[in-house]
C-alpha cells in the first residue's frame, strides 16, 4: 500500500499533494478496477431479487379476495402452513389480470438485462427460466439452458429436464436428468438424489441400515415400483422428482406468493405434491376488529395427485405383497402426482391366480375395468396450458363434449426385482382374460388399462410368487371365479373364457369357483372344505376370538370327499356355489384340502360382496 508523508504534504502546498497523490493512482486504479466486476455482480444479483420481489407482490396483491371455504381444520400442519386434501376438484378462479402479464414481462426484460452483465449467475439463469415457462415460452426457455460455462452444465441440464418434464416429454426429461446428477458437485448430487419427505418409517428404516451399495439398489427398487404405468414408456414419476428437486433450488432463494422466508416446510410440500398450480386469495369471516387484514394466500397443488411411491412393506419384499393389496390413496395421499398422459389413474377390478405347469408359474388374471359413463364426464379444473398463467390454471369448464370412443392400450407385465421384464404383452382390449407363463420364483405382476378418450389408467399390481413343487408333496392353486352360466368346465383351459373380471360377486347369486390340484397319488382320496368368512371383524369380535370364547361365524361352510385319480397328474375341480344373504363387505374364502397322513393344505381367496 502507497501513502504520502503527512510533513511533506503540509510544507510544499497543493501542488507538492498532488504530486504525491499521484504517485499511487496506478495501483489504486487497478484495484478498483479488479473489484468493480465482483461489486457489479453483488449489485445486480441484488437489482435481480428486488425486482422478482416487487413482481410476486404485485401479482399477489392483484389476487382478488373471496369468501373461502378453506375454514376448518387442517388435515396436517407442514409447519407454518395448514394442509388440506380436498375432493379431487377445485373451485374456478378467475384469470390473472392483463396487467399481472405485463409486470411480469417487464420483470422478465429486466433479468434479461441483469444476465447480460453476469451471465454465470445461476440464481438469475433459474428465475428467467422459471418465468418463461410460467409465460409458456418454453423454447426461450430452453435456449437460455444451451449456453452455459462447463461448470455450471450441470444445473443448465437440470433446468432443461424441468422443462421438459413440465411439458410432458418424460422421456427426454429422464435421459438429461441422468445426465446431469453425475456432473453436479456431490453436496448437490446428494440434494437430488435424497429421498427426504417421501418414504414411510419402514422405508426409512431400511435405507438407514443399508450401506452405499445397498441404498443404490434399493433406490432402483424404489423407482421401478413407483412408475405409475409399465404401459407408457420411461419413468415419470422418477423424472417429476427430479424436476421438483429442480424446482426448489429456484425457489429456495427467491420471494414466494405466501410472502414467507423458505424454509423446510416450503421445501416439503413441492418434494411432496410438486410446484403450486394456482393461487387464490382468501378472505375468513369477518373479525371483531374492523381493519385487521383477515385475508390468506391459498396455493392449490394439482386435484388429481395420487400416491405412487411404495410403502416399507412392499420395499422390503415386493414379490411377497399380494396383488391388491397395493391401493392407489388418492383420498389423503401423502405424496401426490398427476402423470401427464392419464391425470386419474385408479386400482380397476381384476383376479389374479396361479397355477402350476411343471417347473413354471402360469398366472391368469381377469379384469374389467368401471364401464365407460354415458356422458363424458367434464373436470372442474384443468392443466395450464403452454401460453396461459398458471394463476388462472382454474377456470370455468366448457360444455361437455360429445362422447367418444378412445384407443384403449392394456397390458400385463412381469418384472423380476431388480426390474427386468419377463412378460410384456400389449393389447387392446378394454376388458377380458390374459394368461402369462414364467419360471418358477418371484416376481412384480402388473395388469393396466390406458383410455385416451377421458385420459384415464386403471391399474392392478403386486407380487406373485411360486416356488418348485418337492417330489412326493401335494399343492392346490389359487382359487378362480367363473361365470356360473353353462355346464361346470372339466379343466382349466375350458374355464379360461369364463374368468370373471375381478372378485366382486353379489349376496345371493350364484358364481362358480374353480382350482387345480396337484402331486396327488394315484387312488388317494381328499376332504375338501370352502368356508367363507368375513375379512374385517369388528374390534370386539377379534378379541373373543383371541381369547377362543367365541369362533368365527361362517355364512357358508361345506365340505365333501373327492375320489382319489386314476393317474398321476395335474386334478381340475370346479362347484358352483350360491352365496347366502349377507351385509356387503369383504369376505375370505377358504379353500381346504387333507390328504391322509398329509399336513392339511389350504389357500385363501378375498370376495368382494355388494348387497
Amino acid at each position: 500500500m502507497t501513502h504520502c508523508p503527512t510533513g511533506l504534504a503540509r510544507g510544499i502546498g497543493l501542488a507538492a499533494v498532488l504530486i504525491c497523490l499521484a504517485t499511487p493512482l496506478p495501483a489504486r486504479a487497478a484495484q478498483e478496477e479488479a473489484a468493480s466486476p465482483e461489486a457489479d455482480s453483488i449489485a445486480l444479483l441484488e437489482e435481480a431479487k428486488q425486482v422478482q420481489k416487487e413482481f410476486e407482490r404485485h401479482r399477489e396483491q392483484r389476487l382478488p379476495p373471496e369468501w373461502s371455504g378453506f375454514g376448518g381444520q387442517c388435515d396436517a400442519l407442514v409447519g407454518r402452513l395448514c394442509l388440506r386434501h380436498g375432493d379431487g376438484e377445485a373451485p374456478p378462479v378467475e384469470p390473472a389480470p392483463l396487467e399481472v402479464e405485463m409486470a411480469r414481462m417487464d420483470m422478465l426484460r429486466t433479468l434479461g438485462r441483469i444476465a447480460s452483465r453476469i451471465p454465470r449467475d445461476r440464481w438469475v439463469l433459474g428465475q428467467r427460466v422459471f418465468y418463461l415457462r410460467e409465460q409458456g415460452e418454453f423454447l426461450r426457455a430452453e435456449a437460455l439452458t444451451g449456453r452455459c460455462h462447463p461448470d455450471d452444465e450441470w444445473w443448465c441440464l437440470a433446468l432443461k429436464g424441468y422443462l421438459l418434464q413440465s411439458q410432458g416429454r418424460s422421456i427426454e426429461a429422464e435421459a438429461v436428468f441422468r445426465d446431469a446428477i453425475p456432473r453436479m458437485p456431490e453436496e448437490e448430487r446428494e440434494r437430488w438424489l435424497a429421498l427426504d419427505y417421501l418414504l414411510d418409517e419402514e422405508a426409512r428404516e431400511l435405507f438407514e441400515d443399508a450401506d452405499a451399495e445397498e441404498q443404490g439398489a434399493l433406490r432402483e427398487q424404489l423407482w421401478l415400483l413407483a412408475d405409475p404405468l409399465y404401459l407408457v414408456e420411461g419413468n415419470d414419476r422418477e423424472a417429476e422428482q427430479y424436476a421438483r428437486r429442480t424446482l426448489i433450488r429456484i425457489r429456495e432463494a427467491a420471494e414466494n406468493a405466501f410472502d414467507l422466508p423458505w424454509e423446510k416446510d416450503l421445501e416439503e410440500l413441492v418434494a411432496r405434491y410438486g410446484g403450486e398450480v394456482g393461487w387464490e386469495r382468501g378472505k375468513a369471516a369477518p373479525p371483531s376488529a374492523i381493519l385487521q387484514d383477515n385475508r390468506f394466500i391459498i396455493g392449490r397443488h394439482h386435484p388429481h395427485g395420487r400416491e405412487f411411491m411404495p410403502a416399507g412393506t412392499f420395499l422390503q419384499d415386493p414379490t411377497g405383497v399380494p396383488v391388491r393389496a397395493w391401493e392407489i390413496e388418492d383420498r389423503a395421499p401423502w405424496t401426490g402426482y398427476a402423470a401427464w398422459y392419464a391425470p386419474i389413474i385408479t386400482t380397476m377390478d381384476a383376479q389374479v391366480a396361479r397355477f402350476r405347469r411343471g417347473d413354471s408359474l402360469l398366472v391368469v388374471a381377469g379384469y374389467q375395468p368401471p364401464p365407460r359413463p354415458e356422458e363424458a364426464p367434464r373436470p372442474t379444473v384443468r392443466e395450464t396450458a403452454p401460453g396461459a398463467d398458471p394463476f388462472a390454471a382454474f377456470a370455468a369448464p366448457p360444455p361437455p363434449p360429445p362422447v367418444r370412443a378412445g384407443a384403449v392400450e392394456s397390458g400385463v407385465f412381469v418384472l423380476t426385482p431388480e426390474g427386468e421384464r419377463v412378460v410384456d404383452q400389449r393389447g387392446t382390449a378394454r376388458e377380458g382374460v390374459v394368461t402369462a407363463r414364467v419360471p418358477n420364483g418371484g416376481y412384480i405382476f402388473g395388469l393396466e388399462v390406458l383410455e385416451d378418450a377421458d385420459e384415464r389408467g386403471w391399474r392392478v399390481r403386486g407380487g406373485v410368487r411360486q416356488e418348485d413343487l418337492p417330489f412326493g408333496l401335494a399343492a392346490i392353486s389359487d382359487v378362480v371365479l367363473l361365470d356360473p352360466d353353462g355346464d361346470l368346465p372339466e379343466s382349466l383351459d375350458e374355464a379360461l373364457p369364463r374368468v370373471l373380471g375381478s372378485t366382486r360377486v353379489r349376496s345371493g347369486e350364484a358364481f362358480v369357483a374353480g382350482w387345480e390340484v396337484y402331486g396327488l397319488q394315484t387312488g388317494e382320496s381328499a376332504i375338501v372344505g370352502i368356508t367363507m368368512q368375513d375379512a374385517n371383524p369388528g374390534l370386539l369380535e377379534r378379541a373373543t376370538q383371541f381369547l377362543r370364547l367365541t369362533t368365527p361365524e361362517a355364512p357358508l361352510e361345506l365340505s365333501w370327499e373327492e375320489a382319489g385319480p386314476d393317474q398321476l397328474g395335474t386334478v381340475f375341480r370346479a362347484i358352483q356355489l350360491t352365496l347366502p344373504e349377507v351385509e356387503a363387505g369383504e369376505y375370505d374364502l377358504i379353500l381346504t384340502v387333507q390328504l391322509p397322513g398329509r399336513t392339511p393344505i389350504d389357500v385363501t381367496t378375498r370376495l368382494i360382496v355388494d348387497g
